[in-house]
């Protein structure tokens, strides 16, 4: 009888012990650079981890403080591109490395903090669009004309839509992210 009680003693703590392991804290990331090399848009970064293993990475980002953080991306690998930046501003970054089981996720302490100020290399790429309205019928251009564009690529956003006005000789220039628009 008590070899069978033994028994469910080693059975429960051997439970025990791999809801331990499950649920064990990764280890933080190290070394959080920041790539300034490529010409791609954004800010990319790159990081170190103290182990091999299968780590979901968290990537925290904060504008202008160092101080109010909010998650910018999850990847599993070991570098991650923030395209979600503006020209002019300053970003400070930390990576933590996660467990998810079941519903529960399981971070690590946070890496070193880098920030990086974006210049006119990363961030959005933008470039200005001009013309001139003419009236099909009598070829003159006309004035006073608006104009929208809506970027194809995310049709559903119609707050902050860029626009502009034809002055009295029907011209109009406009500053634009990079892409594919319908003018209308």
């Amino acid at each position: 009888m008590q070899k069978h009680h033994v028994g469910l003693l080693l059975l429960a703590l051997l439970f025990l012990l791999s809801l331990t392991v499950a649920a064990q804290t990764p280890p933080a990331p190290t070394n959080l650079m920041v790539d300034t090399s490529s010409a791609r848009p954004g800010v990319g970064l790159s990081w170190n981890s103290s182990t091999t293993g299968w780590w979901l990475y968290r990537i925290y980002r904060s504008a202008d403080d160092s101080m109010n953080y909010s998650l910018a991306g999850q990847t599993i690998s070991r570098g991650f591109r923030d395209v979600d930046v503006a020209v002019g501003r300053t970003y400070f970054y930390f990576v933590t490395a996660a467990t998810v089981t079941d519903s529960t996720v399981v971070e690590s302490g946070p890496s070193n903090v880098v920030s990086v100020t974006v210049g006119t290399a990363g961030g959005r790429v933008r470039g200005t669009i001009a013309g001139t309205v003419i009236d099909s019928t009598t070829n003159t251009p006309v004035g006073g004309v608006r104009l929208i564009f809506y970027r194809v690529s995310s049709p559903a956003r119609r707050l902050g839509v860029p626009q502009a006005w034809t002055d009295s000789l029907g011209q109009y220039s406009a500053l634009l992210d990079t892409g594919t628009y319908i003018i209308r």
